[in-house]
């Protein structure tokens, strides 16, 4: 693997080349996180016509832009919200011209405007306004090295889905998908995990610090992460998102909230979907099972308008999202049909969400926009049961965020400054549903009572902000910008708070006496202050009219990401300190006395990327860059380390030595026996040098226009490196870590302990893919848009895939395995289509290879080895002869009938996985099990599950006004 690790330095140097050019010529750029930049030239009859005034209005809220073309020519005006915009170009001698535009978020647009000699006849369809002379079009981001999908209000209103979130059309990205787990809503991109993804709104960073899933809130979360209905539009950055964006070594979304305008107007809407409108699933059906209860209820609203026409305007949502769906508890044929009488059965279990969502935008004067905005999400879904786990052993997930957003834009001409402060506090609490006494067979195939494992980890921060743009640098447009953010974070798990009892095999009366017992006792709540800081700088150089680079260098700082302060007990470092097992760890890497963790200060992040217009009229343009960006290593992480050194899980087995005794099922006699000296504590130790997990981004790739087509071929190519995760120190006597037999040393740690589980971040990946796309945008004169995205991919990965790799001793021992988070083929096609009888139909066709699972081979000598990514997926026809495992077809239509006074009510109709093909999930130790020699495993390379939806019909109601 030596050219990756090559890959790595060039691409480092090549970008520290880049930074150092880009300061040198005194430049820096600008890609406005929650807004869009118009710059263009003004001209009469290709002269230029330096002094006239640029005024940009956007049309629905009033609001006021205003720039001086310089003397070569040129005009920028940026900070503008995304919308539709007259550009109104007045000249020293009156003329005028104008034109109607729409900028989408995030884009910076290029529009040239040629001011008339003379005035010029109103063309049809046009609006006559005196001397100006309005036409309408969408501009096009064509000049900018990122790779970046813009998901417009008209495709996330009209395409088909039947959850309202919007997170899903992140999926119309080429290289980024969305996750299929209904029970974790998440994208991912590149070969990385959700965790390296980030998501602004309105400039606000909302960033996982805690738990898993790149978005707070997100970790094992059905639920949607804002109301839809508040959502405008947003951009999928794939790859080189520039300098200001943070903590992403993947994907980024960056998307823009609705305001109110100076029309006051409202909506409400209502989704339905029961079983009777989805066909039942294979494998319940191939089992004989009954299809299980289910029904769901989506509603809610949004209301707008002025409270001062052209100055002040407010914006309300509201969203509710309410589902009844029922788990089977299914118990192995083995058990006696009355205990099955007892236990199976189908629950109906509830999942309840609201969202809220408020926002006023005040125009005080030309050139200055405020916006205050504040969220609030509310979250519960039971589940975790099934199987052979009963329901009374569900939990129940709470999840909670509150987020407030305050923003100034005020642009002087010659400069725009945009200030913020963000505030997020957001909470993920799966708990218990039940007391009961929490029992078990000892291989698990009947688990009864109370939830062992109880968490609330949470993390509540204020951000300030502020970006600098300077508009009068000539052919640079550059833009410096920091933030500073104070975060507090708490973090707590219980486990076996509820004692769990296990007993022999067979014994599913739980009439004997349980042969183990688990406990926890201490004080695992950990908490922790954090300051992060990142500071930025980039340059939109404008080299010649063809040519402009984009350079741009970002530095990142945490005080207190891991909890520095910790302190190793003195036992435990005692404890491995003396342990001759394991000696190939050097100890004092992992012992901390409170002052050896110190925080990495070298995050720089250069960036540097190129567009060349070949000839000069965005019909073909050559892009391409390269870059750095560093992610962050979860606080979990360090939570994990505390708790266990301050909360001890103990083990108990009850045999000669330790007999049973039925007072043991008083917890306090329970604890009183294990603290004596007859259990063992697991311990979790964090490097004092954990690294901070970051990837070099590399593409190239060429733009066409084609009529109305916007097509563009791009190179991705992803190395990340230092990833996070857990192995396990444990060794035997002899220092190995499997014994004779090839079983793993559990249980083969210091006196006093079970386990030693340490950090390491050695995790690496390799991603290489083509991106083809197509687009034609949807507008009201056509009548109909599409999207096109094609990813070819080949991605390795190097170690574990996940934070827990305890199944072997390090990455090393993992290597390089195929990568199961990217498909080798991904196509999604959408489109919009005005059609007879005033009917909107759209479509949304995926297709893909499949993504590879885990296998696990019995090995001949005893024990098992895992293979990640060893399976691949069957694949089925569509079109192509068998070349697809994962095909869905969805379509909508809706239907508009206009009342009076501005009124409508829609009808909609959504069928999703119209064909019912069945997209088969596969599970390691089913599917993926490889028998030794002489062994059979009839189910080997077997679909045990379906991933996405079956065959499903959604009717819903809209009445606006």
């Amino acid at each position: 693997m030596s050219t990756k690790t090559n890959t790595k330095y060039w691409l480092g140097a090549a970008s520290a080349l880049a930074v150092a050019i880009s300061l040198a010529s005194a430049g820096a750029a600008t890609a406005q996180v929650a807004s869009s930049t118009l710059r263009g030239a003004v001209s009469d009859n290709g002269q230029a016509e330096p002094g006239a005034r640029v005024t940009a209005t956007e049309i629905a809220t009033g609001f006021t832009a205003r720039a001086t073309v310089n003397a070569q020519g040129n005009y920028v005006l940026a900070g503008l919200r995304p919308g539709t915009y007259r550009i109104q170009v007045t000249t020293d001698d009156g003329r005028t011209t104008s034109e109607d535009v729409v900028l989408a978020v995030g884009q910076s647009a290029v529009l040239d405007l040629d001011v008339p000699a003379t005035a010029v006849a109103v063309a049809p369809g046009a609006t006559d306004l005196g001397d100006v002379v309005v036409t309408g079009r969408r501009l096009i981001e064509v000049k900018t090295s990122e790779v970046a999908t813009n998901v417009s209000t008209e495709q996330i209103n009209n395409l088909p889905q039947n959850s309202r979130n919007f997170l899903n059309f992140a999926a119309l990205a080429p290289g980024v998908t969305v996750s299929d787990n209904p029970e974790r809503k998440v994208f991912s991109s590149g070969a990385l995990s959700a965790n390296n993804t980030n998501v602004f709104i309105d400039g606000q960073s909302l960033k996982n610090n805690v738990t898993q899933g790149g978005l707070a809130g997100q970790d094992s979360s059905r639920g949607n992460p804002f109301p839809q209905a508040a959502i405008q539009e947003f951009r999928v950055s794939t790859q080189n998102h520039k300098a200001e964006y943070e903590q992403a070594g993947a994907a980024v979304i960056t998307a823009v909230t609705r305001s109110g305008t100076n029309d006051f107007q409202g909506e409400l809407f209502g989704y339905y979907q029961d079983k009777g409108l989805t066909s039942p699933d294979y494998f319940d059906e191939r089992n004989g099972a009954p299809q299980p209860e289910y029904e769901r209820q989506q509603y809610g609203g949004w209301v707008g308008g002025p409270i001062l026409r052209d100055r002040l305007h407010y914006f309300l949502s509201y969203e509710a999202n309410n589902q009844d769906r029922a788990t089977r508890v299914d118990l192995n044929d083995a058990i006696p049909q009355a205990i099955r009488d007892q236990y199976e059965g189908n629950f109906v279990v509830p999942f309840r969400s609201e969202l809220y969502f408020g926002k006023l935008s005040w125009t005080p004067a030309d050139n200055h926009t405020v916006d205050l905005s504040v969220t609030r999400r509310d979250e519960t879904d039971v589940r975790g049961f099934g199987g052979g786990t009963t329901r009374d052993r569900a939990e129940d997930i709470t999840v909670q965020t509150t987020s407030a957003n305050l923003r100034w834009s005020w642009s002087g001409g010659s400069f725009l400054n945009e200030a913020s402060i963000d505030y997020l506090d957001a909470s993920w609490a799966p708990s218990a549903v039940s007391g009961a006494r929490s029992v078990k067979t000892d291989n698990g195939d009947l688990q009864v009572g109370a939830r062992t494992f109880t968490q609330d980890k949470g993390q509540t921060g204020l951000t300030l902000r502020n970006d600098f743009t300077f508009l009068s640098l000539g052919d640079h447009l550059v833009k410096i910008g920091g933030k500073v953010a104070f975060i507090e974070y708490e973090a707590v798990q219980f486990e076996f708070f509820n004692p769990e009892y296990t007993y022999a095999n067979g014994d599913y009366t739980f009439a004997g006496d349980p042969i183990r017992a688990r406990v926890g006792l201490g004080d695992p709540l950990s908490s922790g202050d954090n300051t992060q800081i990142g500071l930025y700088i980039q340059d939109d150089w404008d080299v010649t009219d063809k040519l402009q680079l984009n350079l741009g260098l970002r530095w990142d700082y945490e005080s207190n990401m891991l909890n520095n302060d910790f302190v190793t007990p003195a036992a435990l470092a005692a404890a491995v300190r003396a342990w001759a097992n394991n000696r190939d760890i050097n100890w004092e890497e992992y012992i901390s006395d409170g002052n050896n963790r110190d925080s990495f200060t070298g995050a720089f992040q250069p960036r540097i990327g190129f567009s060349y217009d070949v000839y000069d009229d965005a019909s073909l343009v050559v892009f391409g860059g390269a870059g750095r960006y560093y992610d962050r290593v979860l606080y979990d992480y360090a939570q994990v380390e505390y708790a266990k050194s301050n909360y001890r899980v103990y083990e108990v087995q009850f045999n000669g030595a330790t007999p049973w005794s039925d007072a043991y099922y008083d917890k306090d006699a329970l604890l009183a026996l294990v603290t004596g000296g007859a259990g063992g504590a697991e311990a979790y130790m964090l490097s004092n040098d954990v690294k901070l997990p970051y990837s070099d981004q590399f593409s190239l790739g060429v733009r066409k226009t084609l009529g109305q087509f916007n097509t563009a071929l791009t190179y991705s190519h992803i190395n990340s490196y230092d990833g996070f995760s857990w192995v396990l120190a444990n060794r035997y006597a002899d220092g190995s870590f499997r014994d004779a037999n090839n079983n793993l040393p559990w249980g083969q740690a210091p006196a006093g302990y079970s386990n030693i589980i340490v950090s390491e971040s050695k995790d690496e990946s390799s991603y290489d893919a083509l991106f083809l796309t197509i687009d034609k945008p949807y507008t009201r004169d056509s009548g109909w848009g599409m999207n096109f995205a094609w990813t070819f991919a080949d991605a390795e990965e190097y170690g574990a895939r996940g934070p827990y790799a305890l199944d072997e001793p390090d990455a090393a021992a993992w290597g390089w395995h195929p990568a199961e988070a990217a498909e080798r083929h991904r196509i999604v096609f959408s489109a919009i289509k005005d059609m007879a009888w005033g009917i909107t139909g759209s479509t949304l066709i995926t297709l893909g290879t499949g993504q590879r699972y885990e296998q696990v081979r019995d090995n001949v000598g005893g024990g098992v080895t895992f293979l990640p990514g060893g399976g691949e997926p069957e694949k089925f026809d569509f079109i192509i002869p068998d070349a697809f495992a994962f095909r869905q077809v969805d379509f909508r239509f809706s239907k508009d009938f206009g009342l009076p006074n501005q009124q409508q009510i829609s009808v909609i109709l959504d069928v999703i996985n119209a064909f019912n093909f069945k997209n088969y999930g596969y599970e390691t130790w089913v599917g993926g099990f490889i028998p030794r020699p002489g062994n059979v495993n009839a189910n080997f390379g077997e679909p045990s599950r379906l991933t996405g939806p079956t065959r499903s019909f959604q009717i819903g109601l809209r009445y606006s006004f």
